[in-house]
């Protein structure tokens, strides 16, 4: 069976990019551990200060009253409730962007079209949250001896990208 045309180069570009990754996988990329270790403390500040001012809310205080000491300021399934059904803010969109259980969907395109700079708030401490635990302290358990090693899978898919 002859290849298409174009083959043998294509295959000639993936291995030979594949050949120049592994280099780049094995040498690593410098990565300065102590701006980024500042970064995750100055992140989890910004994430308290954060916190404390929506403790600070009224929409807090009608949270605490309503779920006690289950309240959990992470909980997006609380704060549907207490929004939606508590303090009867109108909820965008109606029953069709409610989850399939019935449940409010509080993400960021339902909390920003809600306007209380609560709702505002809570999804910047969301994304806050997500950078530092997704991935500032997910790229520091990558970090070996001042060195992250990537790894870029270019021969495991087929859309040609890395993984």
């Amino acid at each position: 069976m002859t290849p298409w045309p174009g083959a043998v180069d294509a295959y000639r570009l993936f291995h030979q990019g594949t050949l120049e990754l592994a280099r780049c996988e094995e040498a690593g990329i410098r990565m300065d551990t102590e701006y980024l270790t500042r970064t995750i403390q100055r992140t989890r500040q910004r994430i308290s200060r954060l916190e404390d001012k929506l403790r600070g809310a009224k929409e807090w205080k009608t949270w605490k009253e309503v779920y006690g000491a289950k309240s959990n300021i992470g909980s997006d399934v609380q704060l549907g409730k207490v929004l939606f059904e508590h303090m009867e803010v109108p909820y965008p969109g109606g029953d069709e962007n409610k989850t399939a259980t019935g449940r409010y969907k509080c993400d960021e395109e339902i909390l920003s079209s809600v306007n209380l700079t609560f709702a505002k708030s809570y999804v910047r401490n969301k994304k806050l949250k997500r950078l530092e635990g997704t991935y500032l302290r997910g790229l520091q358990r990558e970090v070996v001896d001042g060195f992250v090693h990537p790894v870029f899978n270019l021969h495991l898919v087929d859309s040609t990208r890395s993984s």
